[in-house]
């Protein structure tokens, strides 16, 4: 039954396919144009051209002890309400890094780059 599913998606129209992908790049490109702007991070970079991938910057002064992605993503979810994929990619490590997902809504992506400012003024406290 599956099959028969597959092929009939494939076969059939592709108008929400294609505007399911244009959805999806205005929420990746929102997200690629964030860190640049984010004193926490610098450089962008895509893993398998899908997810985000920013470095956290050296100096950033950590959380709870630590100054790794763990404690980044912790930071975020403590103090911004922002929760980056967990852990690193399996086939890509990627330490001193963190990345981001725009599975949530486009307006929740829309929404992500201005919790930043103030979670960056708060660890510099």
């Amino acid at each position: 039954m599956t099959q028969y599913g597959a092929v009939a998606a494939l076969n059939g129209p592709q108008d929400a396919t294609r505007s399911m992908a244009q959805e999806y790049q205005l929420r990746r490109d929102v997200l690629f144009d964030a860190p640049g702007r984010i004193a926490l991070f610098e450089g962008l970079q895509a893993v398998r051209r899908i997810l985000p991938l920013a470095r956290i910057l050296p100096d950033w002064p950590g959380y709870g002890g630590m100054t790794d992605d763990w404690s980044m993503t912790n930071y975020l979810i403590d103090q911004s309400a922002i929760v980056p994929p967990l852990g690193q990619p399996s086939d890509r490590p990627a330490p001193g890094h963190i990345r981001f997902a725009f599975s949530c809504s486009t307006g929740q992506v829309n929404q992500a780059p201005g919790c930043f400012p103030g979670c960056y003024a708060r660890a510099k406290k």
